[in-house]
């Protein structure tokens, strides 16, 4: 009897723990997402809705191709450095410091020649880039030790308050422009990376440039580069899961509608953060406990992370679909007609979120090739609602196409990580049912 009370009450410790550290990295998304909302509102009513439209879409295209040109490496290097806490091997890291090097240059090139051939637009777009690479290298590297809330505070509260000061100083002193809040968010990125590199107190960044003195084709090269393409092409259409309906939207609808939808599901995206909170803290672990062999503290890390994350976002979703009148009356009276797209896109992600961290749990036992193959099929999926809705239902069928696309991809994921390396479960329903399995059986 003794020996199942220290059992619950460590397991019951455990969940607590986790609870209070995705509680601290929500406030911090929460805070995170009210500047960023702030941001998103300030624009449409300081530019106008149709420049705020079109900022929109040049957004939604920076932030596609910087997935893009980062070629998965930042993940990838996160992957490999948190492994190699545990193996001590870090051949496969110069590599990708090799890689890092050669598509620095090759955008840095691009900007320069961009703004030297005057297409400001492209030029800050590849700027984004070029920034949101390096600072989600220095992100990578803190995350693989572990560093959660530290990253959480620069990337979340940092970035976002330094590109909506960008904002009102820019827009105060020039022409109102879509390149005015493009170039606050080039600012937000590159300030937030810069000032986090400040705080790495770790093995000494300088010795990354050894990895011009090491041979640039060896034995290692071949697989990070075949990691580092699948890392990316699954980035990649990740990304475009979240912008899809806004591109489609884009070549649809006037750019005004396209800033009514915008607005809102922005604003929905903030409930999936609260799950990501949860995922995010757990994802560096997971993939130590993996690389050390520790399968049952891993399915462990793994039930927790699910229940504490649709605990937090089916609760966001309701308090976020209460309050989206509100909010959406900030931008203007004709932003609020886009409120039945919110409440499609919040269901959406509540019902996904019962699936829990299945990405997480892929990436950490090396599953990205199922990823890839998933993630396609569910963009896929959602290109083909929203393209064939969008004509007859406007917004609501881009809405309806995304929601559609979330559930999906909860599905598909939980069922590619139970066959998985482990045979994991994810999702609430395993943690429930195997509690009350372990409990029953645990009983004297």
């Amino acid at each position: 009897m003794l020996e199942w009370l220290k059992r619950e009450i460590s397991s019951l410790d455990g969940y607590f723990r986790h609870l209070r550290q995705t509680i601290y990295a929500t406030f911090l998304r929460i805070l995170s997402t009210g500047m960023t909302l702030l941001f998103a509102i300030l624009c449409a009513r300081l530019m106008g809705e149709k420049i705020f439209g079109t900022y929109v879409t040049l957004f939604s295209l920076a932030g596609v191709i910087s997935v893009a040109t980062s070629v998965g490496l930042p993940g990838l290097f996160q992957r490999e450095m948190a492994a190699s806490r545990s193996t001590r091997d870090r051949s496969y890291v110069v590599p990708i410091a090799q890689w890092l090097l050669l598509i620095t240059a090759a955008l840095l090139v691009a900007t320069i020649g961009s703004f030297f051939m005057a297409q400001p637009e492209i030029g800050l777009m590849i700027l984004f880039c070029l920034f949101a690479q390096l600072g989600a290298f220095v992100n990578s590297l803190f995350l693989a030790y572990e560093r959660v809330v530290l990253v959480s505070f620069f990337e979340g509260v940092l970035r976002p308050a330094s590109a909506l000061l960008a904002l009102v100083v820019l827009s105060a002193a020039l022409v109102p422009s879509p390149l005015i809040p493009l170039g606050a968010q080039v600012l937000g990125v590159g300030i937030a990376g810069g000032s986090l590199l400040l705080f790495w107190r770790g093995e000494p960044l300088s010795r990354s440039l050894r990895a011009l003195r090491h041979r640039w084709w060896s034995e290692h090269h071949s697989p990070v580069a075949k990691a580092s393409v699948t890392f990316a092409i699954t980035q990649v259409l990740v990304n475009l899961t979240f912008q899809a309906d806004v591109l489609i939207l884009s070549y649809n609808l006037a750019p005004e509608e396209v800033g009514y939808y915008y607005a809102a599901i922005r604003a929905c995206l903030v409930i999936n953060f609260f799950f990501g909170a949860s995922a995010l803290i757990a994802e560096p672990t997971l993939t130590r406990l993996h690389a050390d062999g520790a399968t049952a503290e891993f399915q462990m890390l793994a039930a927790r992370t699910a229940m504490i994350g649709a605990f937090v976002t089916i609760l966001a979703a309701i308090v976020a679909t209460i309050l989206a009148p509100w909010y959406l009356g900030i931008y203007g009276p004709a932003f609020t007609v886009a409120f039945p797209s919110f409440c499609v896109v919040a269901a959406g992600l509540a019902i996904q979120s019962l699936f829990g961290p299945s990405a997480s749990i892929l990436r950490a036992v090396r599953g990205e090739q199922s990823l890839l193959k998933i993630t396609a099929m569910v963009l896929v999926v959602n290109c083909a609602i929203t393209g064939a809705l969008v004509p007859f239902m406007g917004m609501l069928g881009a809405a309806i196409g995304t929601a559609a696309q979330f559930v999906i991809y909860g599905v598909l994921l939980a069922r590619a990580c139970k066959s998985s390396d482990g045979g994991y479960r994810s999702g609430i329903f395993y943690p429930l049912g195997r509690r009350l399995q372990l409990s029953c059986s645990s009983r004297p």
